[in-house]
């Protein structure tokens, strides 16, 4: 049976990037009855707005979020999903997926033989340099046991059951991967149709990222609230 999917994108200050990532989210090879794209604009001070409004309309919406934060943006998108998708796609703003992501996902997810419940996939980075590319492939071995960064992928009935909590700027996305391996299995799709740019790491450093992040999870996530998302455009 073919899969229904939501694919929630939440966008602040993404003027620079929101147009290509919606550009190949039209160009998928599926379906378009099959999938839907949920933009949400999250108190962006530039032209993320316009630009995206200029791609709504047939299975693409725009709305926003009368908060901030990825969370929250993440909370409105799941309130905007169609009921009858099988599955949720959180896309990063500055994540690109090649015209036969959803149909590798497709095969992936149908013939599993096992119940899943959340995964993510290969991520290739859009800078070519080989530090780039040496650092991702480190961080796809993490992603093949319970890691993510820029896509995680969810079953829909575990929406809208489960909430991201609001208060958190990070992690949000390691607490949908806890509660979510409770029913049922992680998955991991290698694919090279996932490419993301490597914005943060360009700002902060590849060691500062790796050790912040290393940090960040062995804490009790009741000390998640104390840390900060910096806004990097």
């Amino acid at each position: 049976m073919t899969q229904r999917f939501s694919i929630v994108i939440p966008a602040h200050n993404e003027e620079h990037y929101i147009a290509d990532t919606l550009r190949h989210v039209a160009a998928l090879d599926y379906p378009q009855d099959h999938y839907e794209v949920v933009v949400v604009e999250n108190g962006s001070t530039d032209r993320t707005w316009e630009i995206a409004r200029g791609f709504a309309g047939g299975n693409v919406r725009v709305v926003r979020s009368p908060r901030t934060g990825v969370s929250a943006a993440k909370n409105v998108g799941t309130d905007h999903m169609s009921p009858d998708s099988d599955w949720v796609v959180f896309l990063d703003a500055d994540t690109l997926l090649g015209p036969g992501f959803l149909t590798e996902l497709q095969t992936k997810v149908t013939s599993a033989g096992k119940p899943l419940a959340i995964g993510t996939t290969t991520i290739t980075p859009l800078d070519r340099r080989w530090n780039a590319r040496a650092w991702f492939a480190y961080y796809d071995v993490a992603h093949r046991f319970g890691g993510s960064y820029a896509i995680q992928i969810a079953r829909r009935s575990l929406f809208p059951g489960f909430r991201f909590d609001e208060e958190l700027r990070m992690g949000e996305d390691a607490l949908l991967i806890r509660r979510a391996r409770k029913t049922g299995k992680w998955f991991y799709l290698p694919t090279r149709s996932v490419h993301t740019s490597t914005r943060r790491f360009d700002a902060d450093g590849y060691w500062r990222i790796f050790f912040r992040y290393w940090y960040f999870s062995l804490l009790p996530v009741r000390y998640w609230k104390a840390f900060d998302y910096r806004v990097i455009r």
